[in-house]
């Protein structure tokens, strides 16, 4: 809550011009926070508060290694046009190794080497990021 410097008028937020004296800039200019101690102000319970929490590049590399083929890791991890495109392509292969028998085997080492792959990306890259931008840990 704010307050008029010249006259006291409690004012909801930091206004240009104070509605009852017209003193421009009635609050004075707006606080830095550089190098002040919020601890105090911090508040977890509060109902604004959202938690983010960091994906598991452990979690990440398992459902890759066993599901990596239907795009499963990166639903996890937030990429989920990516994951649609995996998820489309696996049942594209499996579609066409069903109808085309001979060339099944192919098919199915494909996509057992692209969810190798996947799982290698996800357990050696050291900057991977979810699709909210932060680090795995």
């Amino acid at each position: 809550m704010y307050t008029c410097k010249k006259c006291g008028t409690p004012l909801e937020k930091q206004l240009s011009e104070c509605p009852i004296c017209h003193t421009k800039n009635p609050a004075g200019e707006p606080e830095s926070m550089a190098g002040k101690d919020l601890t105090e102000t911090y508040d977890p319970v509060a109902p604004e508060f959202v938690l983010i929490r960091q994906k598991s590049r452990k979690l990440a590399a398992v459902l890759a290694f066993t599901l990596g083929f239907l795009g499963i890791p990166l639903f996890y991890l937030g990429y989920k046009r990516s994951g649609l495109w995996w998820l489309f392509v696996a049942i594209v292969v499996v579609a066409i190794g069903i109808l085309w028998v001979p060339i099944s085997y192919y098919l199915i080492g494909a996509l057992l080497l692209a969810q190798i792959g996947l799982g290698l990306v996800i357990l050696t890259s050291s900057n991977l990021k979810d699709g909210r931008g932060e680090l795995l840990r």
